[in-house]
Parts: structure tokens; sequence; C-alpha cells
């Protein structure tokens, strides 16, 4: 059986400091789907439904050294990517790269928006 992991106060106001840096940029993150925030041992993680990536991603604070490690997993479980040693001016950007970020993106959005809402010509 897992183990239920004991909380602290500095896992909460470590997953409040990386979900500030997260809505730094929050067209970006919201591009991601990103909902369902759960505080964990020196971090975070939440779920994401973008055009690369759905399902979750983990982020943890590695104090030894003020970086950060990036855990992505499916909605099985599964890892699927991992990136470690990231500086905290790099987490959007690497996460984008990884979820939503695709070649051609504008396009990319519009067909996605036309299928959801079709155009049609009267």
């Amino acid at each position: 059986m897992d183990e239920i992991p004991i909380l602290n106060q500095k896992d909460f106001e470590m997953a409040q400091y990386i979900t500030h840096i997260l809505f730094t940029q929050p067209y970006v993150i919201f591009s991601w789907g990103y909902n369902s925030p759960v505080v964990v041992n020196n971090g975070m993680y939440f779920k994401v439904n973008g055009f690369k990536h759905q399902g979750y991603i983990e982020i943890k604070y590695i104090e030894r050294y003020d970086l950060f490690d990036l855990k992505f997993f499916n909605f099985r479980n599964r890892i699927t990517h991992s990136v470690s040693m990231v500086y905290v001016d790099q987490l959007i950007s690497i996460i984008d790269d990884y979820v939503e970020r695709v070649d051609n993106y504008e396009q990319a959005v519009k067909d996605e928006y036309n299928k959801l809402c079709p155009i049609t010509d009267n």
C-alpha cells in the first residue's frame, strides 16, 4: 500500500510559489488546460490537456540546487517525460514545449477551434 505523504507548511508555501510563477503567464497555462492542482512534498502537480501532452505534470523544488524537476505523466500514471535541473525562468517555456507548443501553432489553434465551432458560409 502506498504511504500517504505528510505535508507541512513549507510544502504548501512551495506549491503557492510555483503557482505564482505559472500565473505570471495565465494565457499560456490556460492553453494547457491547467486544472486540479494538488500539493505534494516540495512542490505540486496538476492536470493538463494540451496538443502534445494530456495527463499530469509534477513540479518539485530541489532545494540543494535551487532548481526544479519536472515529470510528465499520462492518465495511466506512467512517466512519459522528465526534465531535471530547470531554472525558475525556464519553467513555463519548458512545460509549454512538452504540453502545447507545436509547429505552426497559430494554425493548429485555428483548426482546433474550427472543430469545436465550425464556421459555415451561407
